[in-house]
């Protein structure tokens, strides 16, 4: 039975006016005026702009003063909606019980015909790229089909590469990667980035570290294959 140990989350960085500032402009875009657009991160705090404009500001003694913004504030900041989360969860529990039950070995169990016609079962590439113009890394998954691969080269520049067994070993890798870096994660708006907001954190983060992840959700099975990125800013 597959069950990946534990990932633990790296530690943050330090959130300094200067780095709250830059995420918010870079995910939500700059306001009116220039700077933070207060309103837009408003919406989708539900809360008021005077709130966030609050958040901005610095309390405590000299020398050891913070950022206003309450933790769970900013944890709600750097994540896609609950429901969101809550999907992208319930696809990593979908994925390890599809292993579980139809890896090889299984018996009793029939794999869906639709999830063979898929390539579900084929070779996928789990990639880590730097997106064009931004200060973000994206995981993503691929099947290398043209159609995908042309949609990264337009998005970013790939930075490290493994090729796994299945769809669903994919799945499991970046949910992981997920979970390694989530104090370093953001949430762009639809309008700074369409596809994968979920799956996307801060550039001066710690390596990903796809091969480790994989060995660690996947100890009994051999080392991924690492090829090069091939990809390249058209």
């Amino acid at each position: 039975m597959i069950v990946p140990a534990a990932i633990k989350p790296v530690a943050g960085p330090r959130w300094s006016q200067k780095r709250l500032t830059g995420m918010l402009v870079d995910c939500f875009g700059p306001g009116p005026g220039g700077g933070v657009d207060f309103e837009a991160v408003a919406e989708f705090s539900d809360v008021s702009a005077s709130t966030v404009r609050r958040w901005m500001t610095l309390r405590g003694p000299a020398g050891r003063r913070v950022l206003a913004i309450p933790q769970r504030r900013l944890e709600r900041l750097q994540r896609g909606p609950v429901l969101a989360e809550h999907r992208n969860a319930k696809q990593y529990r979908h994925a390890l019980a599809a292993l579980n039950d139809f890896s090889d070995g299984a018996e009793g169990k029939a794999i869906p015909v639709s999830w063979l016609t898929r390539g579900w079962f084929e070779e996928h590439a789990v990639i880590v790229a730097a997106i064009f113009n931004k200060p973000w890394y994206q995981v993503l998954l691929t099947n290398g089909a043209a159609t995908s691969l042309l949609a990264l080269q337009r998005r970013g520049e790939p930075l490290d590469l493994i090729v796994v067994p299945t769809r669903f070993h994919a799945q499991v890798v970046v949910y992981a990667v997920m979970q390694r870096l989530q104090h370093w994660r953001v949430h762009p708006a639809e309008h700074e980035l369409i596809h994968g907001r979920t799956q996307v954190w801060m550039d001066d983060a710690p390596p990903a570290d796809l091969a480790g992840i994989y060995t660690r959700c996947f100890p009994d099975l051999p080392a991924p294959a690492v090829p090069e990125p091939t990809a390249r800013r058209q």
